[in-house]
């Protein structure tokens, strides 16, 4: 049985670069495992604009800081498309750090504001006919 001292666990945690940001968190632990759509639908329906701004311009600062090369600029989006494109930028970003086994930082969050893989607990509906409608929009001359 491996054990491990107090001061030595609180080094390791202290080591650790610690961000706290629910959205960044919950993507972080279901990039693995969740379909990119399920993820990015479950984000937009749950968490709101503000909070998707956020965590997108603190990942791109993080992402600054660290010095990652290639790192794609950060896009201040506007208009109806607005979420679903930070969403895509933030998972762009992901997908970056993920393909070059870059470390994250270590997203934690308050539990509560944490969004549950459950579908039927987010309005992934709403996010799937917002889409939609955005989508004809733009391709209704086409």
């Amino acid at each position: 049985m491996c054990s491990i001292s107090l001061d030595t666990a609180l080094f390791y945690v202290m080591a650790e670069a610690l961000v706290r940001n629910e959205l960044l968190c919950y993507i972080k632990n279901n990039f693995d495992s969740t379909a990119k759509t399920f993820l990015n639908n479950t984000v937009i329906g749950f968490y709101t604009m503000d909070e998707i701004s956020v965590a997108k311009t603190l990942f791109f600062e993080l992402a600054k800081v660290a010095k990652v090369d290639g790192m794609p600029r950060l896009n201040n989006r506007k208009g109806d498309n607005k979420c679903m494109a930070d969403v895509e930028d933030i998972m762009q970003l992901f997908e970056m750090y993920d393909s070059r086994l870059i470390d994250l930082p270590l997203f934690v969050a308050a539990v509560k504001r944490l969004s549950p893989v459950d579908p039927s607990a987010v309005d992934v509906v709403h996010a799937h006919i917002r889409y939609l409608f955005i989508y004809f929009y733009r391709n209704r001359g086409v």
